[in-house]
């Protein structure tokens, strides 16, 4: 064969290998990232309307009277008191006070009711009276303190004195522990709670174990305690 025609056709077959190549693999599109799906939105926590000032009790009402560590305070029912669990002192004592013409008043846990914290502190002196401090607590609009560093006593907001809750707070004897006293006087024993009682009963307290509703002059139509 001539060497013009092994040329011709060496070139021939290239161009007819050329035409039949495959074309180049093409590079695999990029995954496409889907959107993170969207957190459910968390409700809203509903907030509990602020309380009002509340209608003192009847003064016609008995009272009780908390008395040790510098204090005596008087209570008209319905009131309920206990130590405190996780407490400043072994002797703080976390007290309760319902209004009953608050509507569901007596049957909601919180519904009508204002707190009164009692700290103890150091023994005051003779002379050192009751004195009105500011308040350090959120929860707490007005505090009252025996001296410098006695017994304080905390009211929740938006009470601003014991007026409001048909209550006295008065300079008591400076002993350790609590008694209770209305006919006669008595020693508030640990892991009890003290709740106002009929006084049909002869007495206006009773000491409990187990909490229920105070006695009080709820109306005909509250709530289950």
């Amino acid at each position: 064969m001539d060497l013009d025609v092994r040329v011709m056709w060496i070139a021939l077959l290239a161009l007819i290998g050329c035409g039949t190549a495959e074309p180049p693999l093409e590079a695999a599109p990029a995954p496409v990232a889907e959107p993170a799906p969207e957190a459910p939105a968390e409700p809203e926590k509903k907030k509990r309307p602020p309380k009002e000032i509340p209608t003192p009790p009847d003064a016609s009402l008995k009272t009780m009277t908390l008395s040790g560590h510098g204090i005596e305070l008087e209570m008209r029912p319905p009131f309920q008191f206990m130590y405190a669990r996780l407490a400043e002192t072994n002797d703080h004592l976390i007290g309760t006070w319902w209004d009953v013409t608050v509507e569901g008043s007596g049957g909601h846990v919180v519904r009508g009711i204002y707190s009164v914290t009692i700290v103890p502190g150091e023994v005051a002196g003779p002379d050192d009276e009751i004195v009105e401090i500011p308040s350090e607590h959120p929860r707490s609009s007005a505090v009252f303190r025996v001296g410098e560093k006695g017994t304080e006593i905390r009211l929740e907001a938006p009470l601003a004195n014991f007026a409001q809750i048909g209550a006295v707070l008065k300079r008591g004897p400076d002993t350790q522990g609590w008694n209770v006293v209305d006919a006669g006087e008595a020693e508030y024993p640990k892991q009890h709670m003290i709740q106002s009682a009929d006084p049909a009963s002869g007495h206006t307290y009773e000491f409990v174990k187990k909490p229920s509703r105070p006695w009080g002059p709820w109306p005909p139509d509250a709530p289950p305690g």
